[in-house]
């Protein structure tokens, strides 16, 4: 009895999990294209194939042509596991580690690094150093800028802001002249509507062009700290004055 089978499977092999099909296969080292045609004859999607070593081919790149299925499942570079990750039991994450130790950790919340579970698109824990400029931007766009400068669009909170000041980082001592101040002013922000107080940049920049600096944009922006350097140098001035005033006021009286 003769049997007609349509639409057959188009795997003509379903064997159990084979351990070294490349020297099975070949009796030496395999090139990538058979490596390609042994796994087409294996049904992929229901057993493994699993490769004690690959070597010597003409490419060194192994394509995966379809979803290469990693869950709860772990990636080791010379022994030790590299790529961790977990989206069958608990939380969904992919995490790597070094030497044994957790490094980053990705999962629906966010990237943490040095933690387990990020509670923003970026969470750390630890010290960080930025080599370029940062920008903390709700626009969606950055500037082009010098490294080292931190810009944001919006307020900035901090219980203190402290600058290097330390003598033995400075040289070529003088007093400070100042030769004028910047009238203070009032103001309405173009862009928000809202109302503010400062000094005009540009008036600013007449009298002391080191309290005002220009963006790439052209725009021009005052550098507030140095500004009270001018103030504190007109009450030195001032209280000179006042003081030169009552030592007058003091002989007047004495005659």
């Amino acid at each position: 009895m003769s049997f007609l089978t349509t639409n057959p499977s188009r795997f003509i092999l379903g064997l159990p999990p084979i351990t070294n099909v490349v020297t099975s296969a070949t009796g030496t080292t395999a090139t990538a294209a058979q490596i390609n045609t042994v796994l087409s004859l294996i049904n992929t999607s229901n057993y493994s194939g699993s490769f004690n070593s690959i070597g010597g081919y003409t490419s060194s790149n192994i394509t995966v042509k379809n979803n290469l299925n990693l869950s709860n499942a772990s990636i080791l570079a010379n022994g030790a596991k590299l790529l961790t990750s977990n989206t069958l039991n608990g939380s969904q994450y992919v995490a790597i580690q070094t030497n044994a130790v957790e490094a980053a950790r990705y999962t629906p919340t966010g990237l943490g690094l040095g933690l387990t579970a990020p509670i923003a698109r970026l969470d750390v824990n630890g010290s960080e150093v930025i080599r370029g400029s940062l920008y903390i931007s709700t626009m969606g766009a950055v500037v082009t800028s010098t490294l080292g400068n931190l810009y944001a669009d919006g307020n900035l909170f901090a219980n203190g802001i402290l600058y290097p000041s330390d003598p033995g980082l400075k040289r070529d001592f003088k007093p400070y002249v100042s030769n004028n101040l910047p009238e203070a002013i009032e103001f309405i922000w173009r862009s928000s509507g809202q109302r503010d107080i400062g000094v005009n940049a540009s008036e600013l920049e007449t009298i002391e062009p080191a309290c005002v600096q220009r963006t790439p944009a052209g725009t021009l922006v005052v550098d507030y700290p140095k500004l009270t350097v001018l103030c504190l140098a007109e009450i030195r001035t001032l209280k000179g004055q006042v003081a030169e005033l009552q030592s007058t006021v003091m002989g007047m009286r004495a005659e």
